[in-house]
């Protein structure tokens, strides 16, 4: 039989209170989304206090203004979660720098740029697009080249020289 939702969450599911409170093990802690609120406003009353606090300055703040349990579960998530982003938004521009369709997209870029110079050298996106398809080993797509060009035509202006 599934469980009933009871609306109420454990914070042993959230977190093994282990790790952050030694000897809470034993202990079962309900949490309501009451309770999760009024740590969500902790939080934030904590957050914004230690806007340009530095670290020294954090420590004794959180010394004499002691975050209940659930602020202190709240934040490591938070802390969590924005390390994990960003470590994926760096290994994607990591990958994004070694793919080789980039250094061709730049290429393209390029040649876009030279065709808008000399406009008779291609009589149509299509055109220009199949050329490029033919430069590059990578891209392969004349449709991506004709959209890459409808982007830069509508950040740079349509505007041929």
């Amino acid at each position: 039989m599934a469980k009933k939702q009871t609306g109420a969450v454990r914070l042993s599911d959230i977190l093994d209170p282990t790790l952050l409170f030694p000897g809470a093990s034993s202990q079962k802690v309900s949490v309501t989304f009451k309770n999760v609120r009024r740590w969500e406003a902790e939080a934030e009353a904590l957050s914004s206090a230690l806007k340009d606090a530095t670290i020294l300055d954090a420590i004794r703040y959180v010394e004499e203004h002691a975050p209940s349990a659930g602020v202190v579960a709240l934040l490591f998530f938070v802390a969590r979660d924005k390390i994990k982003s960003e470590q994926g938004r760096k290994n994607a521009l990591a990958r994004l720098k070694k793919d080789p369709r980039q250094q061709e997209k730049k290429l393209v870029f390029e040649c876009w740029q030279e065709w808008r110079k000399k406009p008779d050298n291609y009589e149509s996106k299509a055109a220009f697009a199949r050329d490029m398809r033919e430069k590059v080993e990578h891209l392969k797509s004349q449709k991506k080249i004709e959209d890459w060009c409808r982007e830069w035509e509508a950040k740079y202006g349509t505007q041929r020289a």
